[in-house]
C-alpha cells in the first residue's frame, strides 16, 4: 500500500468516541491520528478532543498549547530562556533545524471557529467558543495539524531518523483555580495538564520500532516486539533504509495527562513482567548500541523501582512501564506517563539511578500531577527523596555524588549538600517558592531536587519512618488524579502527625535560607546548643562512642540557646544531625568532644577534593615548574583548597630551582569578609612571588625579583540574578624589589649585587558582561608611584555570529602619562607585552607568569602577553612615554577550525619629533583555548616593524611567530569561586 493511500485512509476514518462518560478525574478525551514522514521529518495528523468544563466558571474560549512552536524562531520563551543561560545552539540554528506546528483549522462541535495565536507566545492559541461553555457541559474541538520536528534541542526532536515525539500535538491547557494555565514551553520547567484518555493511531514505515505511552492495541506489532525480546536481538549499529511499506499502530491510555512516543529503526528490545499488588505490569526497555551493555539489565531496574515505589508510596495503576534509550538533549532522563527517555549514561549504577528516578515520576508527576511550573519541588524534590531512599536500600547511600573524586577517601556529606551550603554562605541560594522559570539553573537543580529531598529526609527522621510513610501514603491515596498543591500536602502531613510543620513549608521550602544550629559548649551534665540562623526546624542530637551511636533523639526547633542533659550518656563525641539528614548551612560547628574540644581532624588530601565538616583539610601536591633562568623546579603546593571553598583561601608553593640552586615560589591569601550579600561583598588579599628573571652568562650572576601585593576588592552584581554582569573596584598596593648584579671587572669576573625597590598604588575598575551574543569587558586603571601617574582604559567587545562562540572580536586601548619624572618602574606604553632586557620589565608589576621573562632569542622569547595596544608582534620597540591609542579586530572563520584572522593598530607620538605615527600588525591566530593558549603568525606589518633591528635577526615566519600561555586564567582560587 502506498504512503499516500495509507494517509488518505487514516484521515478518512471517523473519529468515534466510546459511549461511556469520562471518569471523574478525566476532563479530556483525545483521539489523535498521525503520520510520520521520515524524509521531510514531519508529522501530519488530526486531533479531536472532548472537554468537560469541570470548573465552576463559564468559559468563553479555550486555551491550546502548541508546544512545537517553541522552536519556531529565536524569540520564543524557550529560545529566550536558553539564551539567558548562555546557550547559543538554538539561537544559531538554521531554519531547517527548527520546528513548528501549522496547518491548523479549529472546529468546535463540527463548526469552524475563530482562533488566534498569543501575541507574545506562538506556542499558545486561543479558540473562541460560539457560546460560553457552562460548568459540567461538554464540547468537542478538532483540528488538522502538521509538525515540523526540530533537530534535538530540548524534549521534542530528532537525531538522524531517531525521533523523540513529546509535547507534539495541539493540547488543551488546564483551567483551574479560576484561570487558564496556558504557559509557554520552557526548557527548564515542565507543564500542568488535565487527566484524560488517549486513543492514538500512528502510521510510519514498518521497520521502525515504537515505544509509547498507553497499551499497544495492534496484535501483530505486539507479537513482533515479543519475538525481538525473546531472541535477545542486538541493536543495529546504523540506520537502515526505511521500508517502503507502512504500518499503523494504535495505543490507548486512560487517566494520564500526556502522551509521548519514540521511534527508531535501530532499537533492540528487552521485556519482562512484574507482579505487583495483584497487577501484572509489562516492563520494556528499548535501546540503541550506544550503551547496549548497560541496558541489558534495564528491565530489572524498572522492576526494582516499580516495586519500591508501590511499596512505599502507593499502587501503580497502569499495566506497563517502558524505558527508552535515545539521544536526549535535555540530558539524564525525561519522564512521561508510563514511559521515560534516558540519555547516555556512564555506568550500571548511574543508569539504575536515572531509571529509578524517572519511574518515580509516574507517582508524583504522573498520578498526583501537581503544577510543576509553579511548585516544581512537589514532583522533582519529593521524587528525589524517594530515589535516594531506593538507593539507600539497594546500595547503602542516601544521596548521590557527581563531582570527580581525586582520592578514594569517603566523604560524609553529599556533593548536593555541600553545594547548598556554598550557595547559602555566598547568599546565592533562591527560595523554592520561585516558579521554575524564575530560578537560575543551579538554583533550579538545588531547590527543585536537592533541598526538598533533604528536607523530607529530615522530616522522615523527625516523624519516624513508619509515621512518615503512613502520612505520605495517605497523601498519595487522597490526592491521586486530583492535582494537589502545597497546601493540600501540608494539610495531610499536619493531620497525620498532629503537629505544626511551619518550619518545613514556611521555612525550608518557603525561604532561601538553611538552618544554622551549633554546639556552643559542653559541661559534665549539659550540652549547650545555639541557633545562629533564622529557621527553626527540629534538631537531631547524636551521642557517639567512636563511630557507634549510643543515643539519638530529636528536639523541637528553637531560637536562641538551649541546654540538654548529658549526664546519663557515656559518649566521647556529640553531633547535630546524621550526615544524610543534615541541611545545616554551616555544619563545621555541629560537633564537639566530651572534653569540650572541637575535635577537628587535619586531613591530607589532593587539591580540589570535597571537604568534610569539622575537618581541617590540608592539600599537598608535588608540582613541577620551569623557567629559563631558574631551570627545572620541583615544588610542594600546600593549600586549604577544597569544595566548597571557604571564605579564607590560602596557598603556598615553594620551589627548589635546580638551575639557580635556590628557593623560589609564590603564595597567596584571600579572605572574603563575612556579612556580604549576593549583590555586594568585600575581599582582602595578600600575594607574593619571587623568581629569577635574567642571567648574565659573562659574570654568572642571576637577577631576581620579589613582589608583594595587598588588595581590597569590592564586587558588585545586579539585583537580577539572570543578569550576568559583574563589576569590581579594587585597590592594590604593590611592592617590587629587584636584586641584580653589576659587573666590576670583566677580566676577573668580579661583580656586586645591588637592590632597588619601588611601590605602586593601583586603583582598578573592571566591568564584565558575559552576554552570550555580545560579551564585553571594560577596564580602567589608575596607577601611581614615585615619579609617575599612569591612566589606561581597555575595552573588549565581541559579537557572536555562530554556534561555538564564533564571532567578531574588537579591542581598544587608550593610555596617558600625565606625570613622568624618572620613575624606577618601567611605566611607558608599548605596542605589546614581550620579554625585555635587564630589570626594565614591561610587566613592571610582575603580574604575568612568563617562561622566559628576559629571553632574547629562541622559542621562549616568543611568549607574549596582553599589554597596552596588544599588537601580536615580537617587535621590541614601539614605546611611548606620553600617550598611546590602540585598536584591534579579529574574526573567527565560520568553518570548524580554530583559526582567526586579526589586525591590530597602534598610534603614538614619535620619540624624537612628537608627531603621531601609525603602526599595525596582522595575520592569523591559532586559537586553541581562547585567551589561554593562542599562537600568532604575522603576515602584514607596518614598515617600522618590518625594518626594525628585531626583525633583522628573525628572518623566517616561524621565528616571527608568537604565542600566549595565560597562566593567570588558570588560577585555582578563581576556578574554585567562579561557580
Amino acid at each position: 500500500m502506498s504512503r499516500l493511500l495509507l494517509v488518505l485512509l487514516i484521515f478518512s476514518v471517523n473519529l468515534s468516541w466510546a459511549q461511556s462518560p469520562a471518569r471523574d478525574s478525566e476532563v479530556v478525551q483525545y483521539r489523535i491520528e498521525v503520520n510520520l514522514d521520515d524524509v521531510r521529518h514531519t508529522l501530519r495528523g488530526r486531533v479531536a478532543v472532548r472537554y468537560v468544563n469541570a470548573s465552576n466558571d463559564p468559559l468563553s474560549e479555550l486555551h491550546i498549547h502548541l508546544y512545537p512552536n517553541a522552536y519556531r524562531h529565536r524569540n520564543t520563551a524557550y529560545a529566550r530562556q536558553t539564551l539567558s543561560r548562555g546557550e547559543t545552539e538554538f539561537h544559531f540554528s538554521e531554519p531547517w533545524e527548527r520546528g513548528g506546528i501549522d496547518s491548523l483549522d479549529f472546529t468546535v462541535n463540527g463548526a469552524a471557529s475563530a482562533w488566534r495565536l498569543d501575541a507574545e507566545h506562538p506556542d499558545i492559541a486561543y479558540v473562541t467558543l460560539p457560546e460560553p461553555l457552562l460548568p459540567g457541559e461538554r464540547i468537542e474541538v478538532a483540528t488538522p495539524f502538521r509538525v515540523r520536528i526540530p533537530r534535538s534541542f530540548s524534549r521534542l526532536g530528532r537525531v538522524g531518523q531517531s525521533y523523540q515525539i513529546t509535547q507534539w500535538f495541539p493540547k488543551l491547557a488546564r483551567y483551574a483555580e479560576g484561570r487558564w494555565h496556558s504557559m509557554p514551553y520552557l526548557d527548564q520547567g515542565e507543564f500542568y495538564s488535565d487527566f484524560g484518555s488517549y486513543d492514538v493511531t500512528i502510521a510510519l514505515p514498518d521497520n521502525y520500532l515504537v515505544a509509547a505511552t498507553g497499551r499497544l492495541q495492534t496484535a501483530s506489532e505486539r507479537q513482533w516486539l515479543d519475538a525481538l525480546a525473546s531472541d535477545d536481538s542486538r541493536p543495529l549499529p546504523a540506520f537502515p533504509p526505511s521500508s517502503g511499506r507502512m504500518k499503523v499502530l494504535r495505543y490507548k491510555a486512560s487517566l494520564v495527562h500526556d502522551f509521548a512516543w519514540f521511534a527508531d529503526k535501530r532499537f533492540a528490545v528487552r521485556q519482562d513482567t512484574a507482579e505487583i499488588a495483584g497487577r501484572t505490569i509489562t516492563c520494556q526497555a528499548f535501546f540503541t548500541d550506544m550503551d547496549a551493555e548497560l541496558w541489558e539489565n534495564a528491565v530489572q531496574y524498572l522492576k526494582d523501582a516499580l516495586r519500591f515505589y508501590a511499596r512505599h508510596v502507593g499502587a501503580y495503576p497502569y499495566d506497563h512501564m517502558t524505558a527508552v534509550q535515545s539521544p536526549l538533549s535535555k540530558g539524564g532522563g525525561m519522564e512521561y506517563p508510563m514511559i521515560t527517555l534516558i540519555g547516555k549514561e556512564r555506568s550500571p549504577y548511574t543508569l539504575d539511578q536515572v531509571i529509578s528516578h524517572e519511574v518515580g515520576h509516574n507517582w508524583f508527576y504522573g498520578i498526583l500531577a501537581s503544577n510543576e511550573r509553579d511548585h516544581h519541588w512537589m514532583d522533582e524534590g519529593i521524587n528525589t527523596y524517594y530515589e535516594y531512599r531506593y538507593f539507600a536500600e539497594k546500595y547503602g547511600r542516601f544521596g548521590s555524588s557527581f563531582l570527580p573524586r581525586l582520592s578514594r577517601r569517603p566523604v560524609r556529606l553529599t556533593d548536593a549538600q555541600r553545594f547548598l551550603q556554598y550557595l547559602h554562605q555566598r547568599n546565592r541560594l533562591q527560595s523554592p517558592t520561585h516558579s521554575s522559570g524564575d530560578l537560575t539553573p543551579v538554583n533550579y537543580v538545588l531547590n527543585a531536587y536537592e533541598k526538598t529531598a533533604f528536607a523530607f529526609r529530615l522530616l522522615e527522621g523527625y516523624l519516624g519512618r513508619d509515621s512518615f510513610d503512613h502520612a505520605m501514603q495517605t497523601y498519595f491515596h487522597t490526592w491521586q488524579f486530583r492535582h494537589p498543591g502545597p497546601e493540600d500536602l501540608r494539610g495531610v502531613l499536619e493531620s497525620a502527625c498532629i503537629c505544626d510543620l511551619s518550619w518545613l513549608f514556611d521555612g525550608l521550602l518557603g525561604t532561601a535560607l538553611l538552618p544554622d544550629y551549633a554546639i556552643a559548649d559542653i559541661t559534665n551534665d549539659s550540652l549547650y546548643l545555639v541557633n545562629l540562623g533564622q529557621l527553626t526546624p527540629p534538631v537531631q542530637v547524636l551521642a557517639l562512642r567512636g563511630d557507634t551511636v549510643v543515643r539519638e533523639f530529636w528536639i523541637d526547633g528553637f531560637h536562641g540557646r538551649r541546654a540538654i542533659a548529658t549526664d546519663l550518656v557515656h559518649a566521647d563525641r556529640w553531633q547535630l544531625y546524621a550526615d544524610e539528614v543534615s541541611l545545616d548551612g554551616r555544619p563545621d560547628d555541629n560537633q564537639i568532644l566530651a572534653n569540650g574540644r572541637r575535635g577537628k581532624q587535619t586531613r591530607l588530601s589532593w587539591i580540589g577534593d570535597v571537604a568534610d565538616p569539622g575537618s581541617n583539610h590540608l592539600n599537598i601536591s608535588v608540582i613541577p615548574g620551569w623557567n629559563k633562568t631558574d631551570g627545572g623546579m620541583l615544588g610542594l603546593a600546600v593549600s586549604n583548597l577544597h569544595w566548597p571553598p571557604r571564605n579564607l583561601l590560602w596557598m603556598a608553593a615553594p620551589y627548589y630551582a635546580t638551575g639557580s640552586e635556590s628557593l623560589t615560589g609564590l603564595g597567596e591569601i584571600r579572605y572574603r569578609l563575612p556579612g556580604g550579600s549576593y549583590r555586594k561583598h568585600w575581599e582582602l588579599g595578600l600575594a607574593g612571588k619571587s623568581f629569577h628573571y635574567d642571567r648574565d652568562t659573562a659574570y654568572g650572576f642571576r637577577d631576581r625579583y620579589l613582589k608583594l601585593a595587598g588588595s581590597l576588592q569590592l564586587t558588585l552584581k545586579p539585583a537580577d540574578r539572570f543578569d550576568t554582569r559583574t563589576r569590581y573596584i579594587r585597590y592594590r598596593g604593590v611592592l617590587v624589589q629587584q636584586s641584580y648584579g653589576r659587573g666590576i671587572d670583566f677580566a676577573q669576573r668580579l661583580w656586586s649585587r645591588e637592590r632597588r625597590h619601588y611601590w605602586v598604588n593601583e586603583l582598578r575598575f573592571l566591568s564584565e558582561h558575559p552576554d552570550p551574543l555580545a560579551p564585553n569587558t571594560l577596564e580602567i586603571r589608575f596607577t601611581q608611584g614615585k615619579g609617575f601617574v599612569r591612566l589606561t582604559a581597555d575595552i573588549d567587545q565581541s559579537f557572536i555570529y555562530a554556534r561555538g562562540n564564533k564571532g567578531i572580536h574588537l579591542h581598544g586601548f587608550a593610555g596617558w602619562l600625565p606625570h613622568r619624572d624618572a620613575p624606577l618602574a618601567n611605566v611607558n606604553f608599548y605596542f605589546n607585552g614581550t620579554s625585555s632586557n635587564g630589570f626594565f620589565s614591561k610587566d613592571y608589576l610582575y603580574d604575568e607568569i612568563l617562561l622566559a621573562r628576559n629571553a632574547r632569542s629562541g622559542i621562549w622569547s616568543q611568549q607574549v602577553f596582553a599589554k597596552d595596544a596588544r599588537l601580536k608582534t615580537l617587535y621590541t620597540g614601539g614605546v611611548s612615554d606620553r600617550w598611546m591609542v590602540g585598536a584591534g579586530l579579529a574574526v573567527d572563520l565560520p568553518w570548524p577550525i580554530p583559526v582567526r584572522p586579526y589586525l591590530d593598530f597602534a598610534v603614538s607620538p614619535d620619540l624624537f619629533d612628537g608627531k603621531a605615527q601609525l603602526n599595525y600588525s596582522g595575520g592569523l591566530a591559532l586559537v586553541l583555548i581562547p585567551e589561554v593558549l593562542e599562537v600568532y603568525a604575522p603576515i602584514i606589518e607596518s614598515r617600522e616593524i618590518r625594518e626594525s633591528l628585531t626583525y633583522q635577526t628573525r628572518k623566517s615566519l616561524v621565528q616571527r611567530m608568537s604565542f600566549v600561555i595565560n597562566f593567570k586564567a588558570l588560577h585555582p582560587f578563581d576556578l574554585f569561586t567562579k561557580f
